[in-house]
């Protein structure tokens, strides 16, 4: 078996689709009719170079091979792509159904709702922030609530600290994101529209700032433009 997958901030290379080309080239004892299968995770994320690169392995693929895509941005992956494979649609569950099973699993939490709606429903993530305080996320999620509401000079502080460690930037972006649309969620429940098109400006900053971070040379330039823009 062989993993494809997105490195923190950066999209699928056409090098690491072209790595499946010499994985498929070896040969897998055995009589079964699949040997061997493909995952790319996060298939949205390969660069259009890597997508174009995989239509051939796709238009003739080795008989014993199982070729699996997943994605979440279906509209990010090219119609060529689509239209050489089957399609299998997994629903997220539903906030009622979520907040229904973890009640069972943390009756006494306070925080319940919030992390699901800042999760976006996800089932593990919202395990793991209830089951551990001190969740390395937790930690991020609170910087990322400080920068939304620190000053200018305070966002380019943090934009120091954050860019000593670039590793962290993918995961700040993320919980950015995440805070932001929890809050235009919120918005929109009281009806308040100014608010609304306000946090779905701040949305659009950051989701620009997190489709160039993988592959922009100045990491501190860009983090400081979100600063002063956000």
């Amino acid at each position: 078996t062989m993993i494809v997958e997105r490195e923190a901030g950066k999209m699928i290379s056409i090098e690491q689709i072209r790595s499946i080309t010499e994985f498929l080239r070896l040969t897998v004892p055995g009589d079964q009719p699949i040997r061997r299968a493909v995952l790319i995770s996060h298939a949205d994320a390969m660069t259009t170079e890597a997508q174009n690169a995989l239509l051939k392995t796709l238009e003739e693929p080795p008989a014993d091979t199982m070729i699996l895509l997943t994605s979440n941005e279906l509209d990010d992956v090219l119609p060529t792509i689509q239209s050489r494979t089957q399609h299998l649609v997994i629903a997220a569950p539903s906030h009622k159904q979520t907040l229904a099973y973890f009640s069972k699993q943390f009756p006494t939490s306070t925080t319940l709702d919030k992390h699901l709606k800042l999760t976006g429903n996800l089932p593990g993530l919202t395990y793991a922030l209830e089951a551990d305080a001190e969740h390395q996320l937790s930690a991020i999620i609170d910087e990322a609530k400080q920068f939304i509401r620190g000053s200018y000079f305070e966002r380019l502080c943090s934009v120091e600290r954050l860019t000593a460690d670039k590793d962290t930037i993918p995961h700040f972006l993320w919980a950015l994101e995440r805070i932001a649309r929890f809050a235009q969620y919120i918005a929109a429940e009281k009806g308040d529209a100014a608010t609304v098109k306000q946090w779905h400006t701040r949305r659009q900053h950051i989701a620009q700032l997190v489709s160039v971070h993988g592959t922009h040379p100045n990491s501190k330039l860009l983090m400081t433009s979100l600063a002063l823009h956000l």
